[in-house]
């Protein structure tokens, strides 16, 4: 595990760049059609609220001139405060895509950051591990061999998921990390 987590953290300092392509391509990728498009849906929502506003004063200025008849006014009243109401609920509804895309950016940042605050990972101590890693996910052990005899110790096996802070998980080399009963980390392959 120590040794997964000095991976990620020195890919993450000595190749920023790659790190935060890595980091960000993981984090947007299928979403980043959809965010693109969010953004400018939102952007266009915002936009055509504020002609609405303007629109519906120069209506009632026409109305207080004379211009526009009380049924017309009110019939144009309605149809764009409903158009309004609707862009709002849609703006609403785009607002956490766009959020969690501006948290997703911060994190990385967040744990570029952390990572520079340290400048190399000996052993996993209590700071380490509250820095860099939100949590610690361990499968179910898995038998591999049974012993033959009764001094011998079962080889046992688990997968380890790490979750860092900020970034959420980073895609590892090959399969996930193993560790053996007899405490040596081994990779499956």
């Amino acid at each position: 595990m120590l040794c997964d987590i000095q991976r990620v953290f020195a890919l993450a300092k000595d190749h920023e760049v790659s790190f935060i392509e890595m980091a960000g391509k993981k984090a947007q990728n299928d979403n980043e059609k959809s965010i693109r498009k969010a953004k400018t849906e939102y952007s266009k929502a915002e936009n055509r609220i504020r002609q609405l506003d303007d629109i519906i004063s120069q209506i009632y200025e026409d109305k207080v001139s004379g211009e526009l008849s009380s049924e017309r006014f009110a019939k144009m009243l309605g149809k764009y405060e409903q158009e309004q109401t609707e862009l709002t609920v849609k703006m609403d509804a785009l607002r956490p895509v766009l959020e969690q895309a501006k948290a997703q950016t911060q994190g990385i940042d967040k744990f570029l950051r952390t990572v520079k605050r340290f400048t190399e990972i000996k052993e996993l101590s209590a700071e380490v591990v509250s820095e860099f890693i939100e949590r610690i996910e361990v499968g179910e052990t898995e038998m591999v061999n049974q012993r033959r005899f009764p001094h011998w110790a079962d080889e046992k096996r688990q997968n380890i998921r790490i979750v860092y802070n900020y970034i959420g998980t980073i895609p590892q080399e090959g399969e996930p990390i193993t560790a053996s009963a007899s405490g040596k980390t081994v990779y499956k392959g």
